[in-house]
């Protein structure tokens, strides 16, 4: 009684040594104008003990200069529900070094209202052991504009739980600068709501190490302007799993830049659907380092479009086992100087199917050092519109063994001046069975250097009415003894 009738300047002129003689009840009796008399020396002055007596109406009036006034060490004794009492003036006032002496029970002792009163200065002050011990409830409170001033150490220590606690508001206000500190366990824990809400600059911003963290059902979740948004190099450093796990969408999103950029390693990974959706810009900027590495199920993929997009460079990049894999209706679609470009090695990989689909116009263009370079099969496998459409100079070139390996079929279509083109050699390579097989016709139009270069085995299959067929000089000379 005699403690609470003390007037205010009478408590106001306690010595430090008296203040902090007061025992637990004394100090709980001094009344709220008491508390605040009391000036900055004595608040500064009073023992952690005494500080820890006040109830919370008593810590609740003492003004914010006495509350700014108290040490670290004062701060951090305070109680958590004496925290947690405390007016947000008396929040706001706090320094930051007041506010980084808080122990973690403190804290998390912080209501909501206090937290978002914070300065940011104070927030910033906040190590990372304080800043981890906040809870979902105290994160999910923090404003758009308290994430966005926190440092690169704070965002890098916020946990799995903070972050996947965080609202797409929040996410959004986060700085380029934030989203590179993130770590790689944050970015993998981020839901898919999450990561769409991050703005192309900030997921632009993630580290290639990050990127990589990104789970394929993330992946598939992004915009494709958040994917267009990634650099060059952050498509490069993607995993080919990831890259694998795209829709066709997202991958025909893709710029030409990140499509070149992108390894021949990943090129290889690619599914069947993903090469489909190339567009034709795109894959007429590919490297032929890259179109090299595509299986042979993604040649296969190629769209008719896609390949009639590709230019003759590209084309011969094409490895053998690639070309051997392409369809009749993809080869068919080739231009006259796409199909010219292959070459002989490209040439000769292709299966008999796809010979048979060569076009009258392909054909034609073909070069006579290509034409002579198909295997037998080859030769054997050309249709006869094919064999029509041949030009009198490349029947000329063609082999012995080109010849050999016509069928009766075949020969029958030939056009008589194609025949009449064909070398001595290439004559001596007809064999009994063909030559058998001949019309009169076509008997008649082989020249005299043609007959004569006939075998004694060829002359002897020749019958009555073929023979009948030649003109008296060169019957009488089939003979070989130039005798007319």
């Amino acid at each position: 009684d005699q403690l609470v009738s003390l007037s205010t300047n009478q408590v106001a002129a306690f010595t430090t040594r008296q203040l902090n003689g007061l025992a637990t009840l004394q100090v709980l009796a001094l009344s709220t104008d008491q508390l605040v008399a009391l000036t900055t020396t004595q608040a500064l002055s009073l023992f952690t003990s005494r500080l820890v007596a006040l109830s919370t109406d008593q810590l609740v009036s003492l003004t914010t200069e006495q509350i700014a006034i108290l040490g670290s060490k004062q701060i951090a004794s305070l109680l958590a529900e004496q925290i947690a009492a405390l007016s947000t003036d008396q929040v706001v006032g706090l320094s930051t070094a007041q506010t980084a002496a808080l122990a973690t029970s403190q804290v998390i002792a912080l209501t909501t209202t206090q937290l978002t009163a914070l300065e940011d200065a104070d927030l910033t002050a906040l190590t990372t052991v304080q800043l981890q011990s906040l809870t979902t409830v105290q994160t999910v409170a923090l404003t758009t504009v308290q994430i966005a001033a926190l440092v690169t150490r704070q965002v890098q220590g916020l946990g799995t739980t903070q972050i996947t606690a965080l609202s797409t508001d929040q996410l959004v206000a986060l700085t380029t600068a934030q989203a590179f500190a993130l770590s790689t366990w944050s970015i993998s824990s981020l839901g898919t709501a999450q990561l769409v809400a991050l703005e192309t600059a900030d997921l632009a911003a993630v580290s290639t190490t990050n990127l990589r963290a990104l789970t394929t059902l993330q992946l598939i979740s992004l915009t494709t302007d958040q994917l267009v948004s990634l650099s060059t190099v952050g498509v490069r450093f993607l995993l080919t799993t990831q890259l694998a796990s795209l829709s066709t969408i997202q991958f025909a999103a893709l710029s030409t830049d990140q499509v070149v950029g992108m390894s021949s390693t990943q090129f290889a990974s690619l599914t069947a659907d993903e090469v489909a959706a190339l567009t034709t810009v795109q894959l007429a900027a590919v490297e032929t380092s890259d179109l090299v590495a595509l299986t042979t199920v993604n040649v296969q993929a190629l769209l008719t479009t896609q390949l009639s997009a590709l230019s003759t460079d590209q084309l011969i990049a094409f490895a053998t086992r690639q070309v051997a894999y392409l369809s009749t209706a993809q080869l068919s679609a080739l231009s006259t100087d796409q199909f010219v470009a292959f070459t002989t090695r490209q040439l000769v990989a292709l299966g008999t199917t796809a010979i048979q689909s060569l076009v009258t116009y392909q054909l034609e263009a073909l070069l006579t050092s290509q034409l002579v370079s198909l295997r037998t099969t080859q030769i054997a496998a050309l249709s006869t519109d094919a064999l029509v459409a041949l030009t009198t100079q490349q029947a000329s070139y063609l082999s012995a063994s080109n010849v050999a390996a016509l069928t009766t079929v075949q020969l029958l279509n030939l056009q008589n001046e194609d025949l009449g083109a064909f070398s001595t050699l290439a004559i001596r390579g007809l064999t009994t069975l063909q030559l058998a097989s001949l019309t009169t016709d076509q008997i008649a139009a082989l020249s005299t250097a043609q007959t004569g270069a006939f075998t004694a085995t060829q002359t002897a299959a020749l019958t009555t009415t073929q023979i009948a067929a030649y003109s008296t000089p060169i019957v009488l000379d089939l003979n070989g003894d130039g005798v007319h």
